[in-house]
């Protein structure tokens, strides 16, 4: 019998930053430029940036070496990728899966 895991959340804004999610892309673009085009970040940030707009409470979800999903709201569980392909679509929806498993969230992906 297999024993229940813990599932660590962390709320917005994080308490160690780990990222410019709060800045507008053209603001990170002047603080950091960067020679190729980080679409996923910029993507993550479109989302994030979203769904605060929104007034949704936004949390991370994550089991250490298993599974991240990049937004859970209270009732959503959101799975952010720029590039879906054979090489993470397994892990990008297991985060998903995992993450719409936890109480009253579904997946949007």
């Amino acid at each position: 019998m297999a024993a229940a895991r813990a599932h660590a959340t962390r709320s917005w804004p994080p308490s160690v930053p780990d990222g410019f999610e709060c800045f507008a892309a053209g603001t990170r673009a002047r603080i950091e430029p960067q020679a190729t085009a980080d679409l996923g970040h910029r993507l993550e940030n479109a989302v994030f940036l979203s769904l605060r707009r929104r007034k949704k409470p936004i949390s991370y979800a994550a089991e250490i070496h298993q599974w991240e999903c990049d937004f859970v709201t209270d009732m959503e569980a959101i799975q952010v990728c720029a590039d879906l392909n054979p090489r993470n679509l397994e892990r990008e929806a297991r985060g998903a899966i995992h993450a719409a498993a936890l109480p009253g969230r579904s997946f949007i992906g």
